[in-house]
């Protein structure tokens, strides 16, 4: 009994400090803003609509819809938020910023990750989910039968 007294005493004693100690979240590693940047030229498909395509040239991203005409915006990756000043402290996060002839169509995407295949792309301002993207190796026009 007193074995039960001893040890019901020492976890009261030691409980108090382990609570006030939280171990600390693991953040999953972040991918280096550089070679996140040198990914993202390419062509890639929409997962959730394959005639979906979004073309990223270093000045350029083009939006293309099976049977419309492309929509082409200038392009500019920031490593702060589009909104942010330039110099703004950041955590290594990258944003793509398009800018379209009207102002209403300017978009700003936070890139939550890109690989060798693949592209996600939340846009910024709660104008809709997170869009998936897996690259393509051929010619989008070809694959789509577009001049």
């Amino acid at each position: 009994m007193m074995n039960y007294l001893l040890l019901a005493a020492s976890l009261l004693l030691t409980w108090p400090a382990a609570a006030q100690t939280p171990a600390k979240p693991t953040k999953p590693a972040a991918q280096a803003p550089a070679s996140a940047r040198k990914l993202l030229p390419g062509t890639w498909q929409s997962t959730e609509d394959k005639n979906f395509v979004l073309v990223i040239t270093d000045k350029q991203y083009i939006e293309r819809y099976a049977g419309q005409p492309d929509e082409a915006r200038s392009l500019r990756v920031l490593d702060r938020a589009c909104d942010a000043a330039p110099g703004t402290k950041t955590d290594g996060s990258l944003y793509l910023q398009t800018t379209a002839a009207d102002a209403a169509d300017n978009m700003c995407y936070y890139l939550v990750g890109v690989t060798a295949t693949r592209l996600q792309l939340s846009p910024v301002g709660g104008r809709g989910n997170t869009l998936s993207f897996k690259r393509l190796t051929q010619s989008p026009s070809k694959r789509q039968g577009m001049p």
